[in-house]
């Protein structure tokens, strides 16, 4: 049997399009989606090259940048990860800007999208070794337990990501504030 790995994702990159026309359409923020580099080999051959981050834009003013990372199973495999991704986040936060990965667990018993910094993704990563995984209640426990690195995305009755749980007071730990906490209470993210 060959596992296929052609559409896996493509359910949260709707999502993530779909809030962007949400965020959008309230004029608190735009993401688009960055084509992957492309390389060509021949007259009809391409590889992919190593890009960047998924998503780019800005949310209530502040620079955005993130990768999306989709499982179906239930824990997150490093190897669905690569460096150069949580590089490229953690030095785009290093900037001043809003950068996470955005892992969602797409079991129908598990349903759960978090917002994660690089730095937590790469401390769960020692903490749990020699897991070649981070298990998805990692991740909801982290959440709960008031963890600043970690934010549980709310959805909408389709599906769609909304905004932020519990965790709207904990975005601005990810956003590092310059003034967007009222912001955020008050467009009620």
């Amino acid at each position: 049997m060959v596992t296929r790995y052609a559409n896996r994702g493509k359910w949260l990159e709707s999502a993530v399009i779909a809030s962007d026309l949400i965020y959008r359409g309230r004029g608190i923020g735009y993401v688009e989606k960055l084509a992957t580099p492309t390389r060509q080999l021949g007259p009809e051959r391409f590889i992919r090259t190593r890009g960047t981050v998924d998503f780019m834009g800005h949310f209530l003013g502040l620079p955005l940048a993130f990768d999306a990372k989709a499982t179906r199973q239930a824990s997150l495999p490093h190897s669905n990860v690569k460096p150069h991704q949580v590089e490229a986040i953690d030095n785009f936060s290093k900037g001043g800007g809003l950068g996470f990965l955005l892992v969602c667990f797409e079991r129908d018993d598990i349903g759960c999208t978090y917002a994660v910094t690089p730095q937590w993704y790469e401390q769960a990563k020692l903490d749990l070794w020699p897991r070649v995984s981070i298990p998805s209640h990692h991740f909801k426990t982290a959440s709960v337990d008031n963890n600043q690195e970690v934010v549980e995305v709310l959805h909408g009755d389709n599906g769609v990501p909304v905004g932020f749980g519990p965790a709207s007071k904990k975005l601005k730990a990810l956003v590092d504030v310059k003034g967007l906490k009222n912001g955020l209470q008050k467009d009620g993210l």
